[in-house]
């Protein structure tokens, strides 16, 4: 189904903001930590995430692939292209089982019951499935409902008289920073990769030029907005593990409120993404079907993909957040980050070829 634009740049903010995001963890390591640095590494990485994303496109729609497996398998050698898929599929996986896993303590942290954490986590689960049957419009939505209020939290929270504090870690220095800042864009892209994948088969050259771009100024506006609140406060908020909640609870019951709908919508969006990136992944996740290409019909092969992904998520989050996040994420983050540039490189190599 055809997508504006403006729709799509939704969807791939959607897609980047996760827990981590809009907890505001992932930007004080990032960027706040490094001072006035980060305001500057944040620019720097929203013209990455413009040149990457529109590069993404336009090779996408080019080869006509909706996955970067996909687009891996047309040129890329046989045993790259299934190397790629895999390690995408193991970072899809394990990346959305973390998400179950903050959808989980998110609502047991509201809901005053014994089994809240089970509970929370089989609505995240519901409502991820649903919304990942529906077109891509339906992660454009709730990209038009997470980006409004994460950045009107962020307003009030920058209004707030920061707490005086008797010292502040020393800032690491700019060249490590640097280095972060560099790594950001294709860690975060291999996450999105697939929705940027899916949108790019509906989006012309100007279409894809627009949504690119609306994609990166979008992103960075929030990057840099949250870099700030986190430089203004940062006495408060040092070695906490959710800085903007702990902010958001000097703005009393609305604000606690208010920041648990947007830690809930980035953890849904983020969970939608990656089970539409999984899905669009041809047989990465039903390898033994390939043994019987004739037994089994396409219909029934995705029918069955989508829900061996979706368990394989499901007990990938049986590990627990924080051992996902410390020891699966950055690993497997860094090798498809890599191997999305190497894509793209490839990608290019061959357009240029043809031409």
């Amino acid at each position: 189904m055809p997508i504006s634009a403006s729709a799509a740049a939704f969807a791939f903010i959607a897609a980047l903001i996760g827990a981590g995001f809009a907890s505001g963890k992932e930007i004080e390591q990032f960027f706040a930590r490094f001072g006035a640095w980060g305001l500057l590494l944040a620019a720097l990485c929203a013209l990455m995430l413009f040149a990457l994303t529109y590069a993404l496109l336009i090779v996408c729609r080019r080869f006509q692939a909706s996955s970067v497996p996909a687009l891996c398998a047309r040129v890329a050698p046989h045993g790259c292209a299934v190397l790629c898929r895999w390690l995408l599929t193991l970072l899809l996986c394990a990346s959305a089982g973390a998400m179950l896993c903050a959808g989980g303590e998110l609502l047991s942290l509201l809901l005053p019951l014994r089994a809240a954490y089970w509970l929370g986590f089989a609505i995240t689960l519901g409502w991820g499935v649903f919304l990942s049957v529906r077109s891509l419009r339906a992660l454009g939505m709730l990209g038009r409902l997470l980006v409004p209020l994460m950045a009107a939290l962020l307003l009030l929270l920058l209004r707030l008289k920061p707490v005086q504090v008797l010292s502040i870690s020393p800032r690491p220095s700019p060249v490590l920073g640097l280095g972060l800042a560099l790594c950001y864009a294709p860690l975060n892209l291999a996450l999105s990769g697939g929705v940027i994948c899916e949108a790019a088969q509906t989006l012309d050259a100007r279409k894809s030029r627009s949504a690119a771009c609306s994609f990166a100024l979008g992103t960075g506006m929030l990057l840099m907005l949250g870099t700030l609140v986190l430089m203004r406060h940062q006495g408060q908020i040092q070695s906490a593990a959710l800085p903007f909640v702990v902010l958001c609870a000097r703005l009393g019951k609305p604000g606690f409120y208010a920041c648990a709908a947007m830690l809930y919508l980035a953890v849904l969006s983020t969970l939608t993404a990656l089970l539409r990136a999984l899905w669009n992944t041809p047989d990465a996740q039903i390898p033994l079907f390939s043994c019987f290409p004739c037994a089994i019909s396409p219909e029934v092969k995705q029918r069955a993909g989508r829900v061996l992904s979706t368990l394989a998520c499901a007990l990938c989050a049986l590990v627990g957040f924080d051992r996902l996040i410390a020891a699966a994420y950055p690993v497997l983050g860094a090798l498809c980050g890599v191997m999305l540039l190497l894509v793209l490189a490839r990608a290019f190599a061959c357009y240029s070829s043809e031409r």
